[in-house]
């Protein structure tokens, strides 16, 4: 009877203590798995972080330079692709919703200034342009050439512009599309948040 019982008990303790070995299996398995993932994901966010665009807008306008306008780059390591591009005239344009997405009207006039420029170049951004990484590869929306441009009313109307660009990376597995709102005027010149609201200096 005895023998039975201390049988029956090591029985059971074998029965609990491999339920036990194979619940701790499951458990490191999940924490191994997890970890495996974490580590992917992080891998994957670097390679990203290799190939993700970051675009800024700066606005050049002193006479002292040859060349002035407002002039785009890509300081990120990768090349982004344009999939959205308007500009407002000014703040109240802006709360109105009212934009444009060209320089020039269909009399070829400035859309945004009565004032006449020296216009060496204008550039559109149009849906699928692409811009290459590199301050080497800045774009000038209007590149003008006038010796004397500061203080003019064109400098002035540029400095109320706010500019709205959507862009994507290149990179198939990236799926963010990224955001810039640009005005010489913003306490932070480049937004990078669709719904922070225009702060002015």
């Amino acid at each position: 009877m005895g023998n039975s019982k201390l049988k029956l008990s090591i029985e059971i303790l074998t029965i609990v203590i491999a339920a036990g070995a194979l619940v701790y299996s499951v458990i490191e398995h999940q924490q191994t798995v997890k970890l495996q993932k974490a580590q992917t994901e992080r891998a994957i966010q670097l390679e990203l972080e290799k190939e993700k665009p970051y675009l800024q807008i700066v606005f050049r306008k002193i006479d002292s330079e040859k060349e002035k306008g407002l002039v785009l780059t890509n300081v990120g390591p990768g090349p982004a692709r344009i999939t959205s591009f308007r500009y407002f005239l000014d703040e109240f344009a802006f709360q109105n919703d009212s934009s444009l997405t060209s320089w020039l009207n269909d009399k070829s006039k400035l859309t945004f200034s009565k004032d006449t420029l020296l216009i060496e170049e204008i550039n559109f951004l149009d849906n699928g342009y692409v811009v290459a990484p590199g301050r080497n590869n800045e774009l000038y929306f209007l590149k003008q050439i006038a010796p004397k441009f500061y203080n003019t009313q064109a400098q002035k109307d540029m400095d109320n512009l706010i500019i709205e660009i959507e862009y994507k990376s290149l990179n198939p597995f990236d799926k963010a599309t990224y955001f810039l709102r640009y005005c010489e005027k913003f306490k932070t010149n480049n937004i990078r948040d669709k719904e922070l609201p225009n702060i002015y200096e």
